[in-house]
């Protein structure tokens, strides 16, 4: 009967009831204290509800035996420790058998019923019966003198009561192995008619001879004997009961052969007597019941052996047979009479004679021979392969007599075996010539299979694999690069990929990989296969092939990119030099026709003058620029004052400003420090800047010229609120040739050379230069950072420049003697009108021919000389001057500007260098200097090549 589903509280009231119930019958039995009883049933009631039930019923068995014991008349505390010594004593009967029985039935091993006699029946009664007493003495229900004989009574009632009601309860409780027959049940019932009829005459005071008295008594032994060969324990426990019971009431009312002087100790007897049949014959039961199954099993086991289709056979040490199964018979084809006494050296082969001498060698030592495979005769002669397990028996003494083998004949799956291996080998050939990679993975992550490309490509061989982590092998970084993919094929999906993974052996590996689940013989996926191959190289040639192209991709693009700029700047150059000549000829046009008076012909000169500017200007920027892509453009340092720099051009700059309509305003710190520098491309640089801001300011807008000190550096800003800068380009704004618009569609003129310039000479000076706009119409800032001079004073410092010259104040040339070369007439006559207007005597010839002759005809105070002319340029002409004898001062006055000209013509003889276009105030000094007029400044050895702004 099941009781999971019973509520708690209905097992506690029945279990209550049962104990308080057997209580009151055992309490009604009391004659030495109303609390102490010969013969007490709640002991058992409480053992057995405890060990079926479980400890959760120990407070019903309190508040039965507490209700119980209240009822006689003592007090609420020591019916309380009565009552926890009763259950206590049940507690520790089921803890202990629990401990030393396990939860076994126990009543199934004889030992078993030993250890509940002593356990529940002995020892737990002892832990009542002392409680109890205890709780007597020290409420004052009984005087401690009669301590002893009352723990007695107690321990001897309870100690029965354990041994015979709790037998009685279990063995009905539990289910039987085998349900009783009808024919067991009516032997049953006739056992126990005739107990009951013996024990009824015997107790029942009838009046009996001596004789036939005797023979009643020792009837109980063999009806306790039927019961415990026939019923096992529940037959024993019932007729325990049926007899204590008869005998109880029997000895109670003075009848049988246990009465004595006091109806305590006629109890206590018949207790003694009862507890001694149980403990016999329940200990006979469950031997007689051990037996029997024993006996079934053998048979069971004797029925298997012979029902097996493997040879089971026994044998003694030496190797003689004593026993042989039909499978032995059918697997060897020898019948047991034909083998039973010979040797099993019969089944051995010739060679394999030396085998039965180390298996008796290992039984004698008592090894056990698992699975060992063999060949074996059969009687035909066949051979046949058998895996056989061979046991040692021991006999009472624990020495080796004999054996038993177990044989299976496996002649079919070593076939199987033999063939699946060949086939193995072939595929194995077949894996490993392949260059493609193999393996086969466990669900557990561990190598089953992998052929010789794969094990070859880590440096080992396929058996250092098989069987390891695919963790250990690969490495845990490479692992989990793969970990989704095999997750995937674990779920029952093939998967393919590429990946570059960073195996722990090889390194970085780009693998091609195909996954696919491997599958049992019910679908469930073990693991997976996967073919492998090494991509890597492919990739890389891709990957190169990719670079190469983007490569290629990128220089044709910035090729395009600098042939669409050298386009774009050739039309920038075409249309910045063609625009003011086309204004130079009209007006020159216009002044040709002698119409032009008044202010409309000053109005022509200062447009073509300055035009002529623009022109030069222009060229300038393109010869800056050439010198700075060649490396060639030098600077002269020296001290300089930058606060005056900035104020001199500042001063030339704001008539252009005020011509536009733009405020020009300017935050110079006095001491800003001296710093070391080209005076000129200190003013170039803030020219620039200037120059530019206020192109892009529109009318009415701000330019805003600041220098600051900041320890160690000048820090130089230019602000407008002009066009600004779009974000996209702020990056290019100083890259040459570059302008944020171009084509036909300019809003402002210029190469875009200027910013470019800029750059290089201030960083050419150990500064540098930032941009910096929040974007188009929001104006831009421009910040130059120069390092300045230390430890020097912070006085202010003139700047060193070259002062204007002006024609009002040129020197007179009066009587000067000048000899001109150049094949362009224009140029001729231009340099001989500047000069003569002076007073000077001037000369001109076309070639350095007609030159050398003039000077071999006559003397001349100062020569200017073309490099550029027709069959002699001007380089050899001075050389032959100088190899002629003649002293007379000379200067290039030459279009080319460069560096390296300048120095070619210093080499060549001349004194000068003059970059054409030159200002006539400035040819008219060179002249009067060079011819040593008096008054004027010794020229250094190179005029500057640029004019001066």
């Amino acid at each position: 009967m099941k009781f999971s589903k019973v509520p708690l509280s209905v097992l506690l009231f029945v279990v209550a009831a049962l104990y308080f119930g057997a209580a009151e019958f055992g309490l009604s039995l009391a004659f030495v204290h109303a609390n102490v009883s010969p013969v007490w049933p709640p002991t058992g009631v409480a053992i057995a509800a405890v060990l079926w039930l479980g400890y959760r019923v120990s407070p019903a068995i309190l508040l039965g035996a507490f209700l119980a014991n209240l009822a006689t008349g003592v007090s609420v505390a020591t019916a309380g420790g009565i009552a926890v010594g009763n259950t206590l004593e049940a507690v520790t009967a089921v803890y202990l058998l629990h401990r030393f029985v396990g939860l076994r039935h126990p009543f199934d091993r004889g030992q078993d019923v030993v250890k509940f006699v002593l356990l529940a029946g002995a020892l737990s009664p002892a832990v009542s019966a002392t409680i109890g007493n205890l709780s007597l003495c020290l409420g004052g229900a009984e005087a401690w003198a009669n301590f002893g004989p009352l723990w007695l009574t107690w321990w001897l009632g309870d100690g029965a009561g354990a041994l015979v009601v709790a037998p009685l309860l279990l063995t009905w409780i539990e289910k039987p192995s085998e349900p009783w027959s009808p024919r067991r049940s009516a032997e049953a019932v006739l056992l126990l008619a005739s107990l009951s009829i013996d024990t009824s005459i015997l107790f029942g005071g009838w009046s009996l001879s001596r004789v036939v008295t005797q023979i009643l008594w020792r009837l109980i032994f063999p009806f306790l004997l039927w019961a415990a060969f026939r019923l096992g324990p529940r037959g024993v426990a019932t007729a325990m009961a049926l007899f204590s019971g008869i005998a109880i009431w029997g000895t109670r009312r003075g009848f049988g052969p246990f009465v004595a002087a006091t109806p305590n100790e006629s109890l206590l007897l018949l207790q003694v007597f009862v507890a001694a049949l149980a403990i016999t014959f329940l200990v006979v039961a469950v031997i007689v019941t051990e037996h029997q199954r024993a006996q079934q099993t053998i048979s069971s086991l004797a029925s298997v052996v012979e029902s097996t289709s493997d040879a089971v056979i026994g044998k003694t040490l030496d190797g003689t047979i004593i026993s042989w199964n039909k499978g032995a018979e059918r697997i060897y084809g020898y019948t047991a009479e034909e083998v039973v006494g010979r040797s099993i050296s019969i089944l051995f082969p010739p060679d394999q004679t030396d085998d039965l001498r180390q298996i008796v060698d290992r039984l004698k030592r008592g090894e056990r021979i698992d699975n060992y495979e063999a060949r074996r005769v059969r009687k035909d002669g066949q051979i046949i392969y058998t895996s056989v397990s061979i046991s040692p028996t021991k006999d009472a003494a624990g020495k080796v007599n004999s054996a038993s083998a177990i044989a299976r004949d496996i002649t079919e799956r070593q076939r199987a075996e033999e063939a699946l291996r060949a086939k193995e080998a072939q595929l194995r050939l077949i894996t490993d010539i392949t260059p493609v990679m193999l393996t086969q993975c466990s669900r557990e992550l561990r190598y089953q299979f992998v052929n010789r490309a794969y094990a070859e490509r880590f440096g080992l061989t396929p058996e250092q694999i098989v069987g390891k982590p695919v963790r250990e092998i690969m490495g845990e970084e490479a692992y989990e690069a793969i970990r989704p993919y095999v997750e995937i094929v674990l779920e029952g999906r093939p998967v393919e990929y590429e990946a570059e993974i960073p195996y722990s052996r090889i390194g970085q590996r780009f693998m091609r990989v195909a996954y696919m689940p491997d599958r049992d013989e019910q679908g469930q996926v073990v693991g997976w296969m996967a073919s492998l191959s090494d991509i890597t190289e492919r990739k890389r040639a891709e990957a190169e092939r990719e670079q190469l192209l983007a490569r290629e991709q990128a220089a044709r693009a910035e090729a395009e990119a600098a042939s669409r700029l050298k386009d774009e700047f050739l039309a920038t150059v075409s249309h910045e030099l063609r625009t003011p000549l086309n204004a130079m000829l009209g007006w020159t046009s216009l002044l040709r026709t002698g119409r032009l008076e008044g202010p409309r012909a000053q109005r022509a000169l200062e447009t073509i003058d300055r035009n002529v500017r623009l022109q030069a200007q222009l060229i300038e920027d393109l010869l800056d620029v050439s010198r700075i892509i060649t490396g060639k453009l030098r600077l002269n340092l020296s001290q300089v004052d930058l606060v005056s720099v900035i104020e001199e051009t500042l001063e030339s700059m704001r008539p252009t400003a005020e011509a536009k309509g733009v405020f020009l305003e300017s935050l110079l710190e006095p001491l800003a420090g001296p710093l070391s520098g080209d005076a000129q491309r200190l003013q170039q640089i803030v020219w620039n800047l200037l120059s530019n801001a206020l192109k892009f300011t529109p009318s009415g807008g701000r330019v805003v010229v600041q220098l600051s000190r900041t320890h160690a550096e000048a820090e130089l800003t230019v602000r407008d609120t002009g066009q600004g800068i779009a974000p996209d380009f702020l990056p290019y704004v100083f890259e040459r040739f570059r302008q944020a618009s171009g084509g036909s569609t300019r809003k402002y003129g210029g190469l875009g050379l200027g910013l470019a310039i800029v750059r290089y000479l201030v960083e050419a000076h150990g500064g540098e230069i930032s941009a910096q706009s929040e974007g188009e119409g929001k104006g831009a800032v421009f910040t130059v950072r120069l390092p300045l001079l230390v430890n020097q004073g912070r006085e202010r410092r003139p700047a060193i420049a070259p002062s204007p010259l002006s024609l009002e104040a040129s020197p007179s040339l009066s009587g000067v003697r000048i000899l001109v070369v150049d094949d362009e007439i224009d140029a001729r006559e231009i340099v001989s009108a500047v000069l003569s207007e002076c007073g000077a005597l001037v000369t001109v010839v076309p070639s350095s021919a007609r030159g050398l002759q003039a000077l071999a005809e006559d003397r001349f105070d100062v020569v200017l000389s073309d490099i550029e002319m027709p069959e002699e340029d001007g380089y050899s002409f001075i050389q032959k001057v100088r190899e002629r004898g003649h002293v007379v001062p000379a200067a290039a006055l030459t279009a080319y500007a460069s560096a390296e000209d300048r120095s070619q013509a210093l080499r060549s003889g001349y004194q000068l260098h003059l970059a054409k276009p030159v200002e006539p105030a400035q040819l008219i000094t060179v002249v009067a200097s060079l011819a040593g007029l008096p008054g004027q400044r010794t020229l250094p050895d190179q005029w500057p090549m640029t004019n001066i702004k």
